[in-house]
């Protein structure tokens, strides 16, 4: 009794103190470049471009919410306020690069020769999940081929296009969002923004760089406050096993030996539950037709699920052996105390 109440507490403080040291983490960024340049509509209105270039020096990945930059003059002047610029892409794994990138009408008339800077509010933060994002095998400035290739449909995907010259400076960021897209399905996404013409290059020359995925939740920051949470979730789960282990170690010294496979017997049957719900979530082929006003057939395809049955088996027998650890660790505990049991008779028989 006293060893399995060591390992727990070693547990505990093992998962406390990783807990508390990804919390002790500040997240780094550095800036790459920066531009806010002034643009004259047609309707004689004007205003300001920012494109804002950052890259990851975290060891981590980092989450850059909408921001606000401050735009001044040549002399300190505040001219403008730019809220809640977004960087494309949101999530950024270390060392890889992200732009903030708005294009905002001013009420102010501005001088299109006067040199402008740019204040960052920036306070990026670690991120927890995961960015979901979709093939883009190609395409253009004003249009990008965008293909769910996986066997969910998505909603409000976010496409954007980096434009850069060949100096590698930023010349525009053209975005759109695509409604929805279906499993195996292919859109071209039109995309829209204001270039800064005197930036590219004569000849058309240049490099783009595709982005298209699903905008992150509100939650994908704050790393700080949902580790807490884990861990206030974390607690009760780690009492109730401490007392499932102590139950498991009371059934298993009782003289009839089939209480101490109660516990395991149990477990094993709640494990085939997960193993199902997997099963029942396997894709199929979907099927179907197209027909004319007058009935006939003409056209029909079948759209394979993106991941084979293989994928799906894998995902069968992982979760019925994470699921079967506790089980395979009530068995060493009722082996342990049965043995144990019968050593004690066994020596008291001899004297």
């Amino acid at each position: 009794m006293k060893k399995f109440t060591i390992i727990i507490i070693a547990v505990l403080m093992i998962t406390f103190s990783g807990c508390s040291q990804a919390t002790d983490n500040n997240p780094q960024f550095s800036v790459k470049s920066s531009t806010a340049e002034i643009w004259e509509g047609d309707a004689g209105e004007y205003g300001i471009t920012l494109f804002f270039e950052v890259a990851n020096t975290s060891k981590y990945p980092l989450y850059l919410k909408p921001s606000d930059f401050d735009i001044f003059d040549k002399n300190n002047n505040l001219i403008d306020v730019i809220e809640r610029v977004n960087a494309y892409p949101p999530i950024i794994k270390p060392g890889e690069i992200a732009v903030y990138s708005e294009s905002k009408t001013s009420k102010k008339t501005l001088d299109a020769s006067m040199g402008l800077k740019v204040m960052p509010k920036i306070k990026p933060e670690r991120s927890n999940i995961k960015l979901t994002t979709l093939t883009t095998p190609g395409g253009g400035m004003d249009v990008v081929i965008v293909e769910n290739h996986t066997y969910k449909e998505y909603e409000n995907v976010q496409v954007a296009v980096v434009c850069r010259n060949r100096n590698n400076k930023i010349t525009g960021v053209l975005k759109t969002k695509i409604d929805s897209i279906k499993p195996g399905e292919s859109v071209e996404a039109e995309t829209k923004g204001r270039l800064i013409t005197k930036d590219l290059d004569p000849d058309g020359g240049g490099k783009t760089q595709f982005f298209a995925y699903i905008e992150p939740r509100a939650n994908a920051g704050n790393y700080e406050r949902k580790t807490m949470h884990d861990i206030i979730a974390l607690v009760p789960f780690l009492l109730i096993l401490l007392g499932a282990i102590c139950l498991q170690i009371f059934l298993s010294k009782k003289r009839k030996m089939w209480l101490g496979l109660i516990l395991p017997l149990t477990n094993f049957i709640v494990s085939l539950i997960p193993a199902i719900l997997v099963f029942q979530d396997m894709p199929t082929p979907n099927h179907y037709e197209k027909y004319d006003e007058y009935g006939k057939l003409i056209e029909s395809a079948t759209v394979e699920p993106a991941r084979g049955m293989s994928h799906f088996i894998f995902m069968i027998i992982m979760a019925f052996l994470i699921y079967n650890i506790s089980t395979l660790v009530f068995m060493a505990i009722y082996w342990v105390c049965r043995k144990r049991k019968l050593k004690t008779h066994y020596e008291a028989e001899e004297k």
